[in-house]
């Protein structure tokens, strides 16, 4: 699972997030964005995004 707002991958579960976009009911635990669960290959690219966004913002 990873969070599509800030690619975190740490979450929590709870009954209570339980949504039809979101059934798992999972949520990051640094944002609050309801986690999604991506393919292996969908998880490199953003990961290599995310390299990309980090060079451009130092």
């Amino acid at each position: 699972m990873r969070c599509p707002h800030c690619l975190g991958s740490q979450y929590r579960k709870s009954a209570f997030d339980v949504s039809e976009k979101n059934p798992a009911g999972a949520k990051c635990i640094f944002c609050k964005t309801a986690m999604v669960a991506l393919n292996p290959a969908a998880m490199n690219t953003l990961a290599k995004l995310k390299i990309n966004n980090d060079m451009l913002h130092r």
